[in-house]
């Protein structure tokens, strides 16, 4: 995967999670 494929997935992400989940998310374990 090209760098910017990346941030294309993480830009959906934040589209369908929504940006109110992220933090939430980023203080997970799984990171």
């Amino acid at each position: 995967m090209e760098p910017w494929h990346i941030l294309v997935v993480v830009l959906v992400l934040v589209v369908l999670f929504g940006s109110k989940k992220l933090p939430d998310t980023a203080r997970s374990p799984g990171w």
